[in-house]
């Protein structure tokens, strides 16, 4: 949820941060640079208006040769753009950047920047957006200190929600709060920044699930909220306050807060977080048990998102609920509508964070060289010339195409073997002795210089035997802190016993189990190959796909995708 809501902030912060525009229209000819901004926000209602306001604006700068008015009127007009072209915008701002760059004042090009980067990241153009917010920041530092502290919201919000990395945004949300508190959170200056601060704070521990300090940081945003009469804002604690009580398994409670903030999502035309408080209304009523109720809530979930085509991966879970619910009533058209959709809105993720990492496929890159060339080639005069240039161009692309078939082939004739080895590996192997005479014996041999007694180590390896015979490897989110305690002991034994008795480390232990149970599960369950390579992740344990894609390419050395090919191949070929 926390895309989606501090989004919703976002937004809110923007309209409170006043914005112009200037025109050529008589009634509005004789105003001041203050009366068109007024105008801008309180008088006029179209945006043909506003747009002719931030002309006027524009036009009084240049009159007057001030870049930095010049670079107010086109912020204006860029807020224009803001909801429905961002493209649009992005060239507006590139002229308040232009005009403002080599004579600054305390808001631009700092907001240039700023707004630049929000608009890049509408557009998923992640590297871009961090450029921007990078320069933002620098020169924020100097100038603008209240602006600074939006930006570094702004950066620890893009490492949460596009990079997962809720972890290292935790310090920078916290020297957030640390500013703000000092502020008079009450006044417009500062009340929608410290209230996206909380929030922010809230959804990261809830996300970490450190569920107290999720409820003070909610508690803090719900009376601030109320006390500055900031109803959608306050909503918005409730709902995650909701989510929060989840993870205590207070489901009945759980409910009661998001109902109180469904009416609201949808007053406010809030979708993203319409389809947030029908997720979550799903997830509580599977803690309870009542199917019914969480199958139609996934099922609105899904109709909101059919409209609006717009949801984040943390609303997605839903999709395998419906899925395996039309596999156990036996409805095989439902049950592939379903998984079509899991699988779209996974490829479409899929391609936003290859874009964040300039993972960027050579795909379609070839076909758009070639367009171009034949362009360039045709406006050439002479018929010979336009042929040397389209013989050359097509023996290099031919011999450049040769060699990337080449070793496309050779590389999918290594991974046939790699997939031949593992079958042939899995199909001889046997189950392992792991009776307690088999433990003591593993004892013996490796605990000469051990500073651990025979006791706690024969002790911690069938409790570990234990473990892997109940699959609890599978449960998402299993740290080495989490094992320790449930068996009764400190990390630094578990971990040294693992390491000498398992030859990995935990995290490799952990992966290793997951992987050799995925191979085996996928040999044997055909129609687990059907799912998503995110449902899958989620079926064996794994928070994310690139995780479990990384821990099994690193494993087998060949990707789940393939082995799934593979698999499906052969069976084919054992049936026909």
């Amino acid at each position: 949820m926390k895309k989606a809501l501090l989004i919703t902030f976002y937004l809110i912060s923007i309209i409170e941060n006043p914005v112009f525009s200037q025109t050529n229209s008589s009634k509005f000819q004789h105003l001041s640079y203050d009366e068109l901004k007024r105008h801008y926000f309180e008088v006029v209602k179209t945006n043909t208006e506003k747009r002719e306001l931030a002309d006027l604006y524009i036009k009084k700068g240049i009159k007057e040769n001030n870049r930095i008015k010049i670079a107010r009127g086109y912020y204006y007009t860029a807020i224009l753009f803001y909801e429905n072209n961002p493209e649009k915008a992005i060239t507006y701002l590139d002229s308040v950047i232009k005009y403002s760059k080599n004579n600054p004042d305390k808001s631009f090009p700092l907001s240039g920047y700023r707004e630049k980067a929000y608009m890049l990241r509408k557009l998923y153009k992640y590297e871009e957006a961090i450029e921007n917010y990078m320069l933002a920041e620098k020169l924020a530092k100097k100038t603008n200190l209240n602006f600074y502290y939006k930006v570094r919201l702004d950066i620890a919000a893009l490492k949460s929600e596009e990079l997962s990395q809720t972890e290292e945004a935790l310090p920078i949300y916290r020297e957030c709060y640390n500013y703000y508190k000092t502020k008079n959170t009450k006044s417009t200056e500062y009340g929608y920044c410290y209230n996206q601060t909380l929030f922010a704070l809230a959804d990261a521990y809830k996300t970490l699930h450190n569920t107290d300090s999720t409820t003070y940081y909610n508690q803090l945003g719900y009376n601030n909220s109320s006390q500055t009469n900031k109803e959608e804002s306050k909503y918005l604690f409730v709902l995650n306050e909701g989510a929060n009580l989840i993870l205590k398994k207070k489901y009945k409670i759980a409910i009661d807060s998001i109902t109180k903030a469904l009416p609201k999502m949808i007053q406010y035309n809030n979708n993203i977080n319409t389809i947030a408080t029908y997720y979550y209304l799903g997830k509580a009523y599977e803690g309870l048990n009542n199917k019914s109720e969480a199958f139609r809530n996934y099922i609105r979930v899904d109709s909101v998102y059919q409209k609006t085509k717009e949801i984040y991966p943390e609303f997605i879970d839903g999709y395998n609920f419906l899925i395996n619910h039309y596999k156990s009533t036996g409805n095989q058209k439902l049950e592939l509508k379903y998984l079509n959709i899991l699988r779209s809105i996974d490829s479409t993720h899929q391609i936003r964070y290859r874009n964040l990492n300039k993972i960027i496929t050579k795909k379609y890159e070839i076909p758009e060289l070639i367009a171009n060339k034949v362009t360039t080639i045709q406006s050439l005069k002479g018929k010979n010339r336009i042929a040397t240039w389209i013989i050359s161009f097509l023996t290099v692309f031919a011999l450049v195409l040769s060699i990337y078939l080449f070793s496309q082939r050779k590389q999918k004739i290594k991974y046939k073997k790699r997939f031949e080895k593992i079958i042939a590996e899995y199909k001889s192997v046997k189950s392992q002795n792991s009776d307690c005479e088999t433990i003591a014996q593993n004892i013996e041999n490796k605990t000469e210089n051990n500073d651990i007694s025979k006791t706690v180590i024969n002790q911690i390896l069938t409790k570990l035997q234990k473990f892997e015979t109940k699959k609890e490897f599978l449960v998402p989110d299993i740290s080495l802190q989490s094992l320790s305690e449930k068996f009764e002991t400190n990390t630094s034994y578990l971990s040294k016993i693992i390491n000498e008795y398992k030859g990995k480390n935990f995290v490799q232990y952990i992966n290793s189990l997951r992987i050799d149970y995925a191979i085996k599960t996928l040999q044997e369950k055909s129609k687990l190959r059907n799912y998503s390579i995110s449902a899958l992740a989620n079926e064996f344990g794994f928070n994310t796909s690139d995780s479990f894609s990384k821990a099994f390419f690193k494993q087998t050395g060949i990707k789940p995708s393939f082995f799934i090919k593979e698999l499906n191949e052969n069976e084919n070929i054992e049936n026909q």
